[in-house]
């Protein structure tokens, strides 16, 4: 024995080596294991990092957990089981247990821890009545996250199924309890995402406590918050309560209830329709009956308005016929009387045109006699100078040699002066 120690140490390792075989033999020999203390020496340093120790009489242990996998709050003095596995830090070589999940011990600090992260929780708005959906009314397609052995699952089939039916089931079967049962519930919440169903319905049935400390999980709580999908949390009976109850979107009392919220009852619609169909057929005879009471009254406000109309388009053609006759008549009278006037006119003017005519004949038969014309007629002459045609009236003008013309009744009598005599 001995020598094959001997033999083992002749291979040298690396720090990193040594540490790295040691860190892989406690997985493979130790693996994940449940370890129970008191709290002692919690810190929060910068980071995303929580540090801690568990301890009993004889000994202690550091622990550590990343923030986000803090499942319960914590604090020192508190007794609890820590689930993970012992490991070693590659820098340091030091020993250190990795935390998984915490459970406190004892129902007065499950129930301490609880109210702790209920507060905490709270603070942060994730219960906030505000932010929370309302339910699709007629759901196509449900998420169911339980577990298939349990008789929750069994339960929301069946009240499904008669009460509506016909919807898509996507069903993501998870560990409702037990060690990393709050992991596998968190991966399908948001696995679920991607099938975007209308609902989910996250459930499981009653138990202690203990039993129901995954759906008292702070990652649980955050990844029902974190759903884009409304979400229906119905575990135990209905007097137990989670941290998941109070997040999702509606709380069940029991599996069954869950199932309920998330459809409606055929028998229900049917009869809700029935009583929509009757108030419709109610409402809309009572709607036709007031409607022809209306038209009928318009009609009958019509005629009489057609029939005043009437009587008043009569008087008033009567009255237009009155008148129209009254006008012929004073039309007639006044063509009469300017078809008399018109002739008195016209013999008047005929008169005037008479008198005129005879005026006018008289005036010319005076202007005959008084032309020169007529003067010659009677055996007068008149002299002009041939050249100027200007009449001579003086002889004392006349030359000797002088061309003159003289004009007798017939013709003209061209003459030259040899002598002239005053």
């Amino acid at each position: 024995m001995p020598e094959m120690r001997i033999k083992n140490a002749q291979r040298i390792y690396s720090v990193h080596e040594l540490v790295q075989g040691v860190r892989e033999l406690l997985k493979q020999a130790v693996g994940v294991v449940t370890v129970q203390g008191e709290v002692t020496a919690y810190r929060e340093p910068k980071g995303n990092l929580v540090y801690f120790e568990i301890k009993d009489a004889k000994s202690a242990v550091l622990c550590f957990a990343m923030t986000w996998e803090m499942n319960v709050p914590i604090e020192n003095g508190m007794e609890v089981q820590v689930v993970g596995y012992p490991s070693l830090f590659q820098r340091r070589g030091s020993f250190h247990f990795k935390v998984m999940e915490i459970r406190p011990v004892g129902a007065g600090a499950i129930q301490q821890a609880l109210e702790k992260l209920k507060a905490k929780l709270e603070g942060e708005g994730l219960f906030s009545e505000a932010r929370k959906r309302a339910l699709p009314r007629f759901p196509e397609s449900i998420g169911l996250i339980t577990s298939p052995d349990a008789a929750a699952y069994n339960d929301v089939l069946r009240v499904l199924g008669n009460r509506w039916g016909g919807a898509d089931i996507h069903f993501a079967p998870v560990p409702v309890q037990g060690t990393g049962s709050a992991n596998h519930i968190v991966a399908a919440l948001r696995g679920m995402q991607s099938l975007k169903p209308d609902v989910i319905i996250l459930t499981r049935g009653g138990g202690s406590i203990e039993d129901l400390h995954a759906f008292n999980d702070e990652q649980v709580a955050r990844a029902v918050f974190a759903s884009e999908v409304p979400v229906i949390c119905g575990v135990g009976h209905e007097r137990d309560w989670t941290i998941a109850d109070l997040v999702a979107d509606k709380r069940a009392a029991t599996p069954s209830n869950a199932a309920e919220l998330a459809v409606p009852d055929r028998r229900e619609i049917n009869f809700a329709l029935d009583a929509m169909l009757d108030t419709i057929d109610v409402r809309y005879t009572a709607l036709l009956r007031a409607q022809e009471a209306r038209i009928q009254e318009a009609i009958q406000s019509i005629l009489d308005r057609s029939q005043v109309q009437t009587e008043e388009l009569r008087n008033l053609l009567q009255v237009f016929t009155s008148s129209f006759r009254r006008f012929s008549l004073a039309l007639s009278q006044a063509d009469q009387e300017l078809s008399h006037l018109a002739s008195q006119q016209e013999q008047g003017f005929m008169n005037m045109l008479t008198s005129w005519r005879q005026r006018v004949e008289h005036s010319e038969q005076l202007l005959i006699s008084l032309s020169p014309q007529s003067t010659l007629d009677r055996g007068y002459s008149i002299t002009r100078d041939a050249k100027t045609g200007a009449v001579i009236r003086n002889a004392k003008g006349i030359q000797k040699g002088q061309r003159i013309r003289t004009q007798v009744h017939q013709g003209n009598i061209d003459s030259t002066v040899n002598t002239s005599h005053t």
